[in-house]
């Protein structure tokens, strides 16, 4: 790994620890502020973590196995599942899928800029 890039890594950890350490001495609307910007981050980092596993994949071609990295290795698992497919429920069987649907109020938090 590219020296520069290590201490980058190294430097957002440090970040992030720092950071939580102080959050139960933050104020309210600091916070308010702390999750507005993490929100945005946080989005940058599924996108770069969803490509490298994309990658991952693409490389051991969507077969069990690992790949080395310099510090870690990368796994990949076939892990069998089973799905409800509710488009296919509720097309084909609208009543049955009525009958179990649940209906709830979800608790959303989202930000934007003051002004």
């Amino acid at each position: 790994m590219l020296k520069a890039l290590r201490l980058d890594l190294d430097d957002l950890y440090a970040c992030i620890d720092d950071l939580q350490a102080r959050l139960p001495r933050m104020l309210m609307s600091e916070k308010v502020d702390v999750a507005a910007r993490l929100g945005s981050a946080k989005k940058s980092i599924e996108i770069m973590d969803e490509l490298i596993k994309t990658e991952i994949k693409d490389k051991l071609k969507h077969r069990a196995g690992t790949l080395p990295g310099e510090n870690f290795q990368a796994e990949l698992a076939l892990v069998p599942t089973t799905r409800l497919d509710t488009k296919a429920l509720k097309e084909g069987e609208p009543e049955t899928y009525e009958a179990y649907c649940k209906r709830m109020e979800v608790e959303r938090v989202n930000f934007k800029p003051k002004g």
